[in-house]
């Protein structure tokens, strides 16, 4: 009798659809991530310029694989579509969680790696009116650029560049003291700008107005 009443009670529950809301025999459709084909297509939007949607799918990998090859290609990648962006800011935190997290990737990546950040600390210090104490570490990663061998022209571009900024803001500092007519200030600023960048293009002149000062 009790199995009897059961029974009735099922069908009076799918009769009056209450079974039908639950709906619990249909799946929701699920994305399946294959690593591989995210991959092959991040890098396809890449290439494209896409960068943002090319970072959608190496983060596919990165969730789905975790470590491997891949996975160290699609992290790199992450940086590198950051940067070409401009987001500076993410592309460093990427491509030094990238350094730190793969110890052991092939010195292709980490060079690849490395250049990036290079180019991120570089490239963000465009106004050098203000503080540009972090454009050290452009210099930091171009030297192990030029320590490992790899894309030693695109590291002594950079090294140059940064020399070049922080001389010129020397000469920035000296002019400022020179209009306000601290010439002991200006000195001190001109003699650091020989001692650090003794074959800047600007140091004769620099050389002739110390003995300028000095009459």
């Amino acid at each position: 009798m009790k199995r009897v009443l059961g029974v009735v009670a099922l069908l009076s529950l799918l009769s009056c659809g209450t079974l039908n809301r639950f709906r619990f025999w249909e799946r929701e459709e699920v994305k399946v991530v294959i690593p591989e084909e995210s991959f092959k297509k991040g890098m396809e939007l890449y290439q494209k310029g896409k960068y943002r949607e090319a970072i959608k799918y190496f983060k596919e990998v990165l969730y789905t694989k975790g470590y491997g090859p891949l996975a160290e290609s699609a992290s790199v990648f992450i940086g590198w579509a950051y940067l070409r962006m401009g987001d500076y800011e993410n592309a460093i935190a990427e491509l030094e969680s990238f350094l730190s997290s793969y110890r052991y990737s092939s010195d292709s990546l980490r060079a690849l790696a490395h250049l990036g950040l290079a180019r991120a600390y570089n490239e963000k210090h465009t106004n050098l009116e203000l503080d540009i104490s972090e454009i050290d570490q452009a210099l930091y990663h171009a030297r192990i650029l030029l320590n490992m061998g790899m894309f030693t022209d695109e590291a002594e571009r950079i090294a140059e560049e940064v020399n070049y900024k922080k001389a010129t803001k020397l000469l920035k500092a000296a002019e400022v003291y020179s209009k306000l007519r601290i010439y002991k200030s200006v000195r001190v600023y001109l003699e650091t700008f020989l001692k650090e960048f003794p074959d800047d293009p600007r140091a004769d002149s620099v050389r002739k107005e110390l003995e300028r000062m000095k009459r």
